[in-house]
C-alpha cells in the first residue's frame, strides 16, 4: 500500500489527475482501491464524463463493446453490447458514487501549465478558474485524452457564408429548440464514425425529408450485433441465478477482447481477401441502393479506423432509401446547397452537418517545464505508453486505437501502481525515463492513416521502433512486453529529491 503525505493543505496533494472522463475516473479508482495517496481530479468542464458529456449530437454511442469498454472492477451486466452516450455517462456516475470519488473532483478548472522542481520533487500546477488556484503534487496524471475539445476540424469551403440554411460541426451541436428537422434536406459531410452514427438516427427518428452523406471516399462500415446472442442471454440468466455475475462478465470481456484482436489481425494479414469479402457482403445487403463506388474504400482495412453500425442500421437506412450516399467533392456552397465537383450538380440542403473530424491536443495542451526548462511532448519519446522521457513523475493515459480504449487505460494504471509501490518501498521520490547509451530510433509510420492523425501527429510524443519506446496496439503483446515493473527497466532512472539527499 502506497502511503499518503501528511500535509493538510487542500491544494497540496500526492497526485493530480487532469480530466474526469473515462481515463481520469479509472486512474482515480485504482488510486482509491490500492493506495492511500491523496489525489484530486481537475476537470475543465462543469460535469464529469469527458466525451460522453461533451458531445450532444443525436445517436451518440460507443463503437466498442461494453464488456471491454467497462472497467474490469465494475462489470457491465446488461445484455446490450453497444451502449449509447447516456448509458455510458450513467455508468460513469455510478462508478464515481460507488467508490465515493465525487468529492475529489474540482469542476471548471482548466490546467494551463505544470512545472516540476527537482529540489523538492514537486509539481506546481497553474489553473485557469474563478480563483486561479495553484496546486502542488508529487505526481501528475494527464487523463484528458488526445482530442482538442475547444477546437474542431472544419475545412474552409468557398461560399459557405452565402448558404441560407443552417450549418454546424457535430462538436458544436445546437440545442434541440434551435434546430428544426421537419421536412428538411440534411447533408452530413464526412464518412467517419460520427457520420455513420448520426445518419440512421436522423433518418429514422426525425421528420427530415431526406438524409444524405456526402463523402470524399468510402469507409469500412462493419455491421455488429447490438445485443448478446440468445445463447449468451440464456447463459447469463443461469449464471446470474447462482451468483456468478462477475465470472459471466469476465468470460464476455475476454471473449470480445480476443475476437477484436482476431479481426484486427486478419485484416492486417489478409487485407485483400478481407476487402473482397467485405464488398461482397455489403453488396448483398444493400442490393442496387449503392453502387460500388460508394462502397469500396481506397485503402486496406484498419489503415484507418473501422466504423461499425449496430444491427446494420446504416445499411437498412440505405436500402429503404432513407439515407443517400454520394461520393464527390465540394466545389463551393450556394444559397440553397452544395455544388459538387465531379457531377457539377447542386446538392440541395437545408441543414449541413460537418462530421469532418477533430483536432489532436498533446497532453491536454498543458505547458510542461522541468527545473525552469520548457519541454514539448513532440520532442520526447513515450516510455511504455505511460511516461515521456526526461519528464519526471508525470504519467499520461491514452487508449488503444484499434481496440477498446479502457483495456489500455487499465493496463497503464496497473503499470503506474507497480512503479509507485516500488518507489515507496525503496524510498525514491523521482521517476524519470531516460534513453540509454543506445539511441532510440523513431518509428515514422503513422499508427493510422486517418485525417486527424495526419494533421496532428507532429505534435504528439514520438514513438520508438523498439521496447520500451514502442507503441503496441495488440492487447496480448502489450501485456507481454510490459508485464514487468517499469521501475526495473534500464531506461527508468529513480532518484531522491535534492532536499532529502541534503538531510
Amino acid at each position: 500500500m502506497v502511503m499518503a503525505s501528511s500535509t493538510t493543505d487542500p491544494n497540496s496533494v500526492d497526485v493530480i489527475i487532469v480530466g474526469a472522463g473515462i481515463s481520469g475516473i479509472c486512474a482515480a479508482c485504482y488510486l482509491k482501491r490500492e493506495t492511500n495517496l491523496k489525489f484530486v481530479i481537475l476537470e475543465m468542464r462543469e460535469n464529469l464524463g469527458g466525451t460522453w458529456d461533451f458531445f450532444h449530437y443525436p445517436g451518440l454511442r460507443s463503437d466498442s463493446d461494453m464488456f471491454t469498454y467497462a472497467y474490469s472492477f465494475h462489470p457491465w451486466l446488461k445484455e446490450n453490447v453497444i451502449a449509447d452516450g447516456a448509458e455510458i455517462l450513467s455508468y460513469l456516475h455510478t462508478v464515481v458514487d460507488d467508490l465515493r470519488l465525487r468529492d475529489g473532483i474540482c469542476y471548471n478548472v482548466r490546467v494551463t501549465s505544470a512545472s516540476f522542481c527537482s529540489d523538492n520533487a514537486k509539481w506546481t500546477v497553474e489553473t485557469s478558474s474563478a480563483l486561479n488556484t495553484r496546486y502542488t503534487s508529487k505526481f501528475v496524471i494527464i487523463a484528458s485524452g488526445y482530442y482538442n475539445y475547444s477546437k474542431c476540424y472544419t475545412p474552409r469551403f468557398e461560399g459557405i457564408e452565402t448558404f441560407k440554411g443552417q450549418s454546424f460541426h457535430t462538436q458544436n451541436w445546437p440545442s434541440s429548440d434551435a434546430i428544426q428537422y421537419s421536412d428538411k434536406h440534411i447533408v452530413i459531410v464526412g464518412s467517419g464514425a460520427t457520420a455513420i452514427t448520426l445518419a440512421p438516427v436522423l433518418a429514422t427518428h426525425t421528420c427530415a425529408k431526406h438524409v444524405t452523406i456526402l463523402q470524399r471516399s468510402p469507409s469500412y462500415i462493419f455491421p455488429v450485433h447490438s445485443r448478446i446472442s440468445a445463447a449468451a442471454s440464456r447463459a447469463q440468466t443461469i449464471m446470474f441465478a447462482i451468483g456468478m455475475q462477475l465470472i459471466w462478465f469476465r468470460i464476455m470481456r475476454w471473449t470480445y477482447a480476443i475476437y477484436g484482436v482476431f479481426v484486427y489481425s486478419m485484416c492486417k494479414m489478409f487485407p485483400k481477401q478481407i476487402k473482397r469479402d467485405y464488398i461482397a457482403d455489403i453488396s448483398k445487403m444493400v442490393g442496387n441502393a449503392l453502387d460500388i463506388k460508394s462502397i469500396e474504400p481506397h485503402y486496406d482495412p484498419w489503415d484507418q479506423r473501422i466504423c461499425v453500425c449496430p444491427d446494420g442500421d446504416f445499411y437498412k437506412g440505405v436500402k429503404e432509401n432513407k439515407i443517400r450516399v454520394i461520393t464527390d467533392r465540394i466545389e463551393c456552397f450556394t444559397e440553397r446547397g452544395i455544388k459538387l465537383i465531379s457531377s457539377n450538380k447542386i446538392l440541395d440542403a437545408d441543414i449541413v452537418v460537418f462530421a469532418t473530424g477533430l483536432e489532436l491536443a498533446s497532453l491536454g495542451s498543458i505547458q510542461i517545464s522541468v527545473d525552469g526548462e520548457t519541454i514539448k511532448a513532440s520532442e520526447c519519446f513515450a516510455f511504455r505508453s505511460l511516461m515521456l522521457e526526461n519528464i519526471p513523475n508525470l504519467f499520461f493515459l491514452s487508449g488503444y486505437i484499434n481496440s477498446s480504449w479502457t483495456l489500455k487505460i487499465e493496463f497503464l494504471c496497473q503499470r503506474m501502481l507497480k512503479l509507485l509501490k516500488y518507489m515507496e518501498t525503496h524510498g525514491y521520490d523521482i521517476c524519470c525515463p531516460r534513453q540509454t547509451k543506445y539511441a532510440v530510433k523513431q518509428d515514422l509510420k503513422l499508427p493510422l492513416q486517418s485525417g486527424y492523425m495526419q494533421r496532428g501527429m507532429h505534435a504528439m510524443p514520438k514513438i520508438g521502433l523498439t521496447s520500451p519506446w514502442k507503441m503496441c496496439n495488440n492487447i496480448f503483446k502489450d501485456w507481454y512486453l510490459n508485464r514487468g515493473n517499469p521501475a526495473l527497466s534500464p531506461s527508468m532512472r529513480l532518484t531522491r529529491s535534492r532536499l532529502r539527499d541534503r538531510t
